[in-house]
């Protein structure tokens, strides 16, 4: 993790946080007063492709199930979608989708969705 990140969860959570990151990818927890949010996100001006996507959805799935109405913070530094044909074969479009839909389905359930963009912000890639 790099020291800005690392700084800016500190800032943030300054009652802890565990949050991993893994190809550029923010998976985890952190506490507040208020009590523990799930902490999603992307970080070094990710070109954002399907992995990326399904393991985002993965963790606000897993959220959401165990933790219905558990706030989910959203930390955004990205270049956008990855302009990649194995990522357009394999339907980055429909994972997006799905990824959208997951959190649809958090904010249906209760849980309250806060994003920040702390570096890059882009939308549909760079050119």
């Amino acid at each position: 993790m790099s020291l800005p990140l690392r700084s800016l969860l500190d800032a943030l959570f300054p009652r802890g946080h565990d949050v991993a990151v893994e190809d550029s990818v923010l998976t985890g927890t952190a506490s507040t007063d208020d009590g523990e949010v799930t902490v999603i996100g992307t970080a070094d001006k990710l070109e954002v492709g399907v992995d990326h996507a399904l393991a985002l959805a993965e963790t606000v799935l897993a959220s959401t199930a165990a933790h219905p109405h558990r706030p989910i913070v959203m930390l955004v530094d990205t270049a956008g979608q990855r302009l990649a044909r194995r990522d357009e074969l394999l339907g980055i479009n429909g994972c997006f989708a799905h990824l959208a839909q997951t959190l649809d389905l958090a904010r249906r359930r209760g849980a309250r969705l806060v994003t920040l963009g702390y570096g890059e912000s882009v939308s549909g890639g760079c050119g």
